[in-house]
């Protein structure tokens, strides 16, 4: 039974002997004699030959375009305002058809004032949520909901109050 499940895994990953099925599944040939004299195949070194035989997964040519999770954080200030130079040419041009003031962008995206027109602005371009523009939305939209709350004392100091 192991013997023909051992087979299988070599058909599968395409090898033709246990010393190939192993260095290809991260695992020693004594390990699959192992197996055999076990009579038992690890859950492990089947979902291993799971993840050897499909395909990966084609990745974005742009990294901040994976999936977007709310623990994100902001992206590069320069890779930013390279985005937006691709699509406008230049930052000032951005900010005139946007109706910004001019340096608004900087202002967001390198000191992280809160300005939100500009900050929707760049989000809104880039099709990017807004707590990937700046720090200042990362830390108000993502981490104060999570914070910890300053009036919940330990029981321990609340006796001593």
């Amino acid at each position: 039974m192991v013997e023909d499940e051992i087979a299988k895994m070599r058909a599968l990953a395409e090898v033709s002997s246990d010393a190939q099925l192993a260095e290809k599944l991260g695992y020693t040939r004594g390990a699959v004699t192992q197996w055999r004299r076990r009579n038992y195949i690890p859950e492990k070194a089947q979902r291993r030959l799971q993840e050897v035989i499909t395909p990966p997964k084609a990745t974005p040519a742009n990294p901040s375009d994976r999936g977007v999770s709310l623990m994100d954080g902001p992206i590069h200030p320069e890779e930013i305002k390279a985005r937006i130079r691709i699509r406008y040419g230049t930052i000032q041009r951005f900010e005139r058809e946007k109706g910004l003031s001019q340096g608004a962008v900087s202002q967001v995206i390198n000191t992280g004032l809160a300005w939100h027109t500009a900050a929707k602005s760049i989000a809104d371009e880039l099709d990017i949520p807004l707590h990937r523009v700046s720090a200042h939305y990362y830390k108000k939209l993502c981490l104060s909901p999570i914070s910890r709350n300053q009036q919940a004392a330990h029981r321990i100091n609340a006796e001593a109050r």
